[in-house]
Order: C-alpha cells, then structure tokens, then sequence
C-alpha cells in the first residue's frame, strides 16, 4: 500500500466517524428525511480542526469523495 493510499483509508475512517458526530451535536436521525448538505459538515471540520482530513489525494478531488461518504453515512441517495 502506498501512503498516498493509506492517508486516504485513513481520511475515509475519519470522515465516516465525524459524520456520525456531527450528526448526534446536530440533532439529525439516520436515516434522516431531510437532505443534508456537505457545505454544512465540510464548515463544521474546519470550524474543529478536522479540514485536514480533506486534504489527500484521492479520484477526482477529496471534497467530492468525502461528499459521497458523507452522503453513505447519512443514507442519502
């Protein structure tokens, strides 16, 4: 594995955990009905120091693959 891999594999396991916190301090069910937006969450990491989780290299750019994490953890489409 190189480390451009591994910093990835370790960016999505954080991604995936912050979702779910910031889910529980936003008060938001999962499943919610509700779209959430990334925009929101990606402020919240760097409101806490997390941004730096978005910044690895990744298939298209970071940002998009975490939004598709987020949206996994969230349930949404």
């Amino acid at each position: 594995m190189t480390r451009d891999q591994a910093e990835k594999l370790e960016a999505e396991k954080m991604i995936r955990h912050l979702c779910k916190i910031w889910a529980v301090e936003e008060k938001i069910s999962i499943p919610s009905e509700a779209y959430h937006n990334f925009l929101t969450f990606k402020l919240w990491l760097e409101k806490r120091g997390y941004a730096h989780f978005l910044h690895c290299r990744s298939t298209g750019t970071i940002e998009q693959t975490a939004s598709i994490w987020f949206n996994e953890e969230l349930k949404q489409a």
